[in-house]
């Protein structure tokens, strides 16, 4: 006969093995939902920080949808203009219009009252004043000039602007006729005159 103290070592350890199996499994168990919880949760935060970052989608609008009081402006301004294509950000209370008017592609931009706010129209970079072409030329010698617009408003007048590319990175820069320079920021890829195709 074994001493009473095996006999007792032997009843405290035995039972408690499962019991230390299934602790360890539990565990187990609870580590794993927490380490899939705090990746769901750093998936979620870097989604909502993608959709705050990424560039607003201009929607397409059918002329039938468009405030009466902007489409008559916009006929007034532009009692010549064809093949007319608008669109609206949802974060913008102003509608924008892609057409061509005396064959030029032309980009307006009217608030909901119907008020003209800005075009922008496609030049060519030598048809840019010579003050202008002369500021990309020394200020902007290192860049890729991809396109140039003349930019018209109401408020500021007339001014240029240019798309400029370096080191893989899009800039807008926008001068005055002078050829000084009013403003530089990145290039909102979002507004895209390239990707007017008008109907012939």
């Amino acid at each position: 006969m074994l001493p009473w103290f095996q006999h007792s070592h032997e009843s405290l350890i035995l039972p408690n093995k499962p019991v230390l199996k299934g602790f360890h499994l539990s565990w187990t168990m609870y580590n794993n939902n927490q380490k899939m919880n705090k990746m769901k949760k750093t998936i979620l935060v870097l989604f909502i920080a993608a959709m705050a970052t990424a560039p607003m989608q201009a929607m397409k609008v059918s002329e039938k949808k468009v405030p009466a009081q902007v489409m008559s402006a916009f006929m007034k301004k532009y009692p010549e203009a064809k093949h007319a294509c608008w669109s609206k950000n949802d974060a913008s209370t102003a509608y924008e219009v892609k057409f061509k008017d005396h064959g030029q592609r032309h980009e307006a931009m009217f608030d909901n009252d119907g008020d003209w706010r800005e075009t922008s129209m496609c030049v060519k970079k030598d048809e840019l004043p010579a003050q202008v072409q002369a500021t990309l030329s020394s200020d902007f010698s290192d860049y890729r000039v991809k396109k140039t617009e003349m930019v018209m408003t109401p408020k500021k007048g007339t001014y240029y602007e240019a798309e400029v590319k370096n080191d893989g990175q899009t800039w807008d820069v926008s001068m005055n006729a002078q050829g000084k320079v009013i403003d530089k920021e990145i290039a909102d890829k979002s507004d895209n005159m390239s990707e007017y195709h008008p109907k012939r």
